[in-house]
């Protein structure tokens, strides 16, 4: 007798993709593939080629994907900002937009983010030092577009609204319809995919 069942539906899928992947199927390089026809739009760079092969995984069921934008000396700029700001900042401009409009369009959730903010001041040896106030980007559905939560004054002090951490977290998880803390405070205007 056949035992059936949500699990065992699972289990066999999971079983026929790891066979698929094994033998080289279709579904591990179509998020490749399709990588390639977006770089016209993402850019052909390290960041752009990430990002678009991020979307591309996102767009094929993949739980999660992450995109490591450190390129060369990184983003570490404690000097020598304005020599180096130009081959990081507008690639990375360039790929999180289309992060951004692939999430909406494709109806997967982004959040971009790093570990910390930058002073908003320049510092004598021409860059900028770390801050304790970060930022933080969300987007997909359930996510209103165009908004902003939290404000910083010309100093980078939090002026208003602040939004930490585990309120960020929980609002993301709440978009994607996993309400695990529901009464965890969440970012405004935030609301569940279900």
């Amino acid at each position: 007798s056949r035992i059936d069942g949500p699990a065992v539906e699972l289990m066999e899928a999971n079983r026929e993709l790891a066979a698929s992947l094994l033998l080289g199927g279709d579904k591990l390089q179509r998020p490749f593939n399709e990588a390639e026809r977006k770089l016209d739009r993402y850019g052909d760079n390290e960041v752009g080629r990430s990002a678009a092969l991020a979307s591309s995984f996102a767009q094929s069921g993949a739980g999660i994907s992450f995109v490591y934008n450190e390129r060369g000396p990184g983003w570490d700029m404690h000097n020598k900002i304005k020599e180096r700001s130009d081959e990081l900042i507008i690639p990375t401009d360039i790929a999180v937009a289309e992060l951004i409009k692939d999430a909406h369009r494709e109806g997967f959730l982004l959040l971009v983010t790093s570990e910390h903010g930058r002073t908003p001041r320049i510092n004598s040896s021409g860059g900028r030092d770390y801050h304790n106030v970060g930022y933080a980007v969300l987007a997909g559905p359930g996510v209103q577009m165009g908004v902003t939560y939290g404000d910083i004054d010309s100093q980078g002090e939090i002026a208003e609204d602040p939004v930490k951490g585990n309120e960020l977290m929980n609002s993301l998880y709440y978009a994607a319809g996993a309400d695990v803390l529901p009464n965890a405070p969440r970012i405004r205007q935030i609301n569940t995919r279900r």
